[in-house]
């Protein structure tokens, strides 16, 4: 998934979740198990990215920007988020 020039900050296990597409209010599971989360770099964009794949399909391929900000919601829960989306 990711590219020779990106390279691995950080690794971690943790259970992802996605906003509900039918209510844009409710979290739901990504999946059953945590999966392992990725922050990557591309020195030669100045851009990093946050990956976790889930079998065979990217569960989270996400460009983290300079205007989102990461709001820790509770002790084991927070969320990136682009004030411009």
């Amino acid at each position: 998934m990711s590219t020779a020039r990106e390279q691995p900050i950080f690794s971690t296990r943790a259970h992802v979740f996605q906003i509900d597409p039918a209510t844009k209010r409710n979290w739901i599971p990504a999946g059953k198990h945590a999966l392992t989360v990725s922050y990557f770099y591309d020195a030669t964009r100045n851009v990093y990215r946050i990956i976790s794949i889930g079998g065979a399909k990217a569960i989270i391929n996400s460009t983290v920007t300079p205007n989102m900000t990461f709001t820790k919601t509770s002790q084991k829960f927070g969320q990136w988020a682009d004030s411009r989306a």
